[in-house]
């Protein structure tokens, strides 16, 4: 697979043949900034564009008509290879990572999708959680913002949506995350 930066504030994500399993099944891609779907070819290749940065992870999940299944956690490499990616934790060990799962405490319920009335809806935030249940993390206007103080701790407000404030500034959860003789604080290692 390949993950490449555009100028616009997206990236495209290409897998080849083979690159997700064949068969009619349908690719669902969320990152930080914005979430899609999108059919996978008979040969298992598939193309998509979507707001964020090579830097951010994008978790994958193969729909199929009744279940979401996780695939791989990615982010981008040298030379626009998307690497492998640390998913996160994943608290109720049902193989979906707690930023894909609409159940993050229900080892029952995997994936994004969770069946009606599984679901709470609240209004969306920018978060890295599908708030209003729609399937979707952070809606494209959750992370919309006029100013600063409208984006999450750490980030900042370009361009209408919040992030990173130095794209080349290591971003983290926790301290482990961070280069050796540093910490995570408020998301970024210091």
């Amino acid at each position: 697979m390949e993950l490449v930066g555009a100028e616009d504030g997206r990236v495209v994500l290409t897998g080849s043949a083979g690159a997700i399993r064949p068969g009619g099944v349908g690719l669902r891609i969320s990152g930080p900034a914005s979430a899609l779907e999108r059919p996978v070819a008979d040969d298992g290749s598939f193309v998509a564009s979507l707001a964020g940065r090579t830097s951010d992870v994008f978790w994958l999940e193969v729909l199929e008509p009744e279940r979401q299944t996780f695939v791989a956690a990615i982010t981008g490499g040298a030379d626009g290879a998307a690497d492998g990616a640390d998913p996160g934790p994943d608290g109720d060990d049902d193989d979906s990572p707690d930023a894909v799962d609409c159940a993050p405490a229900d080892p029952a319920l995997a994936g994004r999708l969770c069946p009606p009335g599984e679901c709470s809806p609240l209004p969306e935030a920018c978060n890295g959680l599908d708030d209003d249940c729609d399937g979707l993390t952070d809606d494209e206007d959750a992370c919309a913002c006029a100013g600063d103080s409208g984006c999450p701790t750490g980030d900042v407000c370009t361009a209408g949506a919040c992030g990173p404030s130095d794209p080349a500034v290591d971003q983290c959860l926790q301290d482990d995350e961070c280069p050796r003789g540093q910490t995570c604080q408020d998301g970024v290692c210091l």
